[in-house]
């Protein structure tokens, strides 16, 4: 065991494929002004082969390795690097993460325990998930990866369940090489190296530190990527002998691991979908010898109380309306996948990456509005033909309620469905940033706005042209010797413009 942390050596990995220059040299720039006392080594794992990508490690002085295949995905991709690297800790960034300069020092105090194999923070995000963003709730509610980072996985660490999140982590090389390195049997190698550590007697820790922010998907069709690709690995855990079928695991770590939430919610959404209208339509009763009051009292309660403890455990962040919503339009359509992969979960094994940056053209898929589409005609159908003649039946005013509510929820997705199909993609996600003067910056308006591409200011935030010599300039910063040099300048479509990479590294570690 490592007997002083703070010499400790750290390699940052960035594993990419096929994300474009706009992406990477961002996340390149803000690794370049990470801060620790010991060695620190900045790789990027190509496994696209660019040799552009080459040249921008080269000039930005980071590391550059590819391989000659892609064989295990981004797996395989650590793995090859863990051969030609030495660090005693590896900082895992996605490509697409902007890491904090305290990143290393906020994490590595965790491994003052020399069982914890991983030091997993939570992961931030500067723009909108595609669903939040078209039901306009400006960051007030959060979506699901915010519920999850700021409530359930810190409630999972008290319980000792914590696991890998593929990104904003350190992780102890020493227990990753004696794990075998990162798997490749499941498409998310993250939560399955966790099952593989913890049959080892390693432990993953959460700490609760902003260490990164990144990019949430950008469009439906990139989230929908994202989250069919983890509802496969959580069900193939069940299915792999490496996984909760390994030896070693105890039965309340096979249960904390069940993936539960990926097999239920869909289709639990989907069957309260349809069943209402299938009675209305056809006197189909789920539940042959359930009486109206058996129906209030039972179901009622369970409402009450679900609804109640999602408030208390979320609080302000959680919206009933809201939150919903976005469940319906994610089940709806990882639904068929699920049962896919229960069937068949190893027939697709390739690793599907999230779309970003301008890789990220396609905004949804057709046929998941023409199904909801034809659900609410379906729906409107039984809403009316279906309580002809049965007004003296006491399930056909429960049924026409909850079928009305459908019809409701299904307009909603149709809403998320044609918002995100006609703002295909956000170039210009809103966030508050402050840029104190004790950084060094100027600014006569703080409100901003952060895209792919770079940064955006509103009109009310420009400078007039008589405050320094610069025609366009925008943001300022003074030197110790009390001059003004212009950091950045306006582009025609309003983005900033850096005129060096130094510039730009300091504004990033600024707004991260």
């Amino acid at each position: 065991m490592l007997a002083h942390l703070e010499d400790a050596s750290v390699d940052v990995f960035i594993p990419t494929v096929n994300e474009g220059p706009e992406i990477l040299e961002r996340t390149i720039l803000a690794t370049t002004r990470l801060q620790w006392e010991g060695k620190t080594t900045v790789y990027v794992l190509d496994d696209g082969r660019r040799p552009w990508l080459g040249e921008l490690c080269e000039k930005l002085g980071v590391r550059w390795i590819t391989r000659p295949d892609n064989k295990g995905a981004k797996a395989g991709n650590v793995n090859h690097a863990l051969g030609k690297t030495d660090g005693d800790f590896i900082l895992m960034l996605d490509a697409d993460f902007l890491a904090h300069p305290q990143a290393i020092q906020r994490l590595v105090p965790a491994m003052g325990d020399p069982s914890v194999a991983i030091a997993q923070a939570p992961h931030h995000f500067y723009n909108d998930d595609p669903v939040m963003r078209s039901l306009g709730t400006g960051g007030q509610v959060s979506d699901d990866q915010s519920l999850f980072f700021e409530r359930i996985l810190p409630a999972r660490d008290r319980g000792g369940f914590s696991f890998f999140c593929g990104t904003c982590a350190l992780i102890r090389r020493a227990a990753l090489e004696e794990s075998g390195g990162l798997p490749s049997g499941s498409v998310t190698e993250d939560i399955l190296l966790s099952v593989h550590l913890r049959q080892k007697g390693w432990q993953t820790k959460f700490v609760d530190a902003r260490v990164a922010t990144g990019l949430a998907p950008e469009t439906l069709h990139a989230m929908f990527v994202q989250r069919c690709r983890w509802a496969r690995g959580a069900i193939q855990l069940l299915y792999l002998r490496s996984g909760l079928r390994a030896p070693g695991l105890r039965l309340r770590e096979r249960l904390a691991f069940m993936p539960l939430y990926w097999i239920v919610s869909p289709l639990v959404r989907i069957a309260s979908l349809i069943i209402p209208q299938l009675y209305l339509l056809y006197a189909w009763l789920p539940l042959e010898n359930a009486a109206i009051s058996d129906l209030l009292k039972y179901q009622g309660p369970m409402i009450l109380g679900m609804g109640g403890l999602a408030a208390f455990v979320f609080r302000h962040r959680w919206s009933p309306l809201l939150n919903s919503i976005w469940g319906d339009v994610v089940g709806i359509r990882i639904a068929p996948n699920v049962i896919r992969d229960l069937i068949f979960p190893f027939r697709d094994m390739t690793f599907h990456v999230t779309p970003k940056g301008r890789g990220n053209k396609k905004s949804t898929e057709r046929w998941m509005g023409v199904v909801v589409g034809a659900a609410a005609i379906f729906t409107l159908a039984a809403l009316i033909s279906g309580p002809y003649g049965r007004w003296d039946d006491p399930y056909v005013s429960v049924s026409m309620f909850w079928a009305a509510l459908n019809l409701l929820r299904l307009l909603a997705v149709l809403a998320v469905l044609w918002s995100s199909a006609t703002h295909a993609m956000e170039t210009d996600p809103r966030l508050e940033v402050r840029l104190r003067e004790s950084d060094g910056f100027a600014l006569l308006n703080n409100r901003g706005a952060r895209s792919v591409a770079g940064w955006k200011l509103r009109e009310d935030a420009l400078l007039p042209t008589s405050a320094f010599p610069a025609p366009t300039g925008v943001l300022v910063r003074t030197g110790a010797d009390g001059r003004r040099s212009v950091l950045a300048n306006v582009s025609p479509d309003g983005a900033l413009q850096f005129p060096n990479t130094g510039a730009r590294a300091h504004l990033l570690s600024t707004l991260v």
